[in-house]
């Protein structure tokens, strides 16, 4: 298989920001589903200083996780409801 080199700064967000990027390549060009995706990006997100994602300047909450695979997912609906054109 094919490796991939994740550059950013220790202890920033970027890191989990770069995954989600590689997760939608995944599903825009090489036609991989959410959960395929997902599947692929485990181990980089296994490695992630935190598992949830979430946008600058919020708190993290533990009731509320969101993974990769929910961000794909919500992905995947913008584009099947036409929310996106990639056209």
């Amino acid at each position: 298989g094919r490796r991939v080199c994740v550059v950013v700064k220790e202890g920033c967000n970027q890191f989990l920001n770069a995954i989600l990027l590689i997760g939608a390549y995944l599903m825009l060009m090489m036609e991989q589903s959410p959960e395929t995706a997902a599947k692929t990006l485990a181990p980089l997100e296994a490695v992630a200083t935190r598992k949830h994602y979430k946008t600058e300047g919020e708190e993290m909450a533990d009731d509320l996780p969101i993974t990769i695979q929910h961000c794909l997912r919500g992905i995947q609906l913008a584009l099947d409801v036409g929310l996106v054109n990639l056209d």
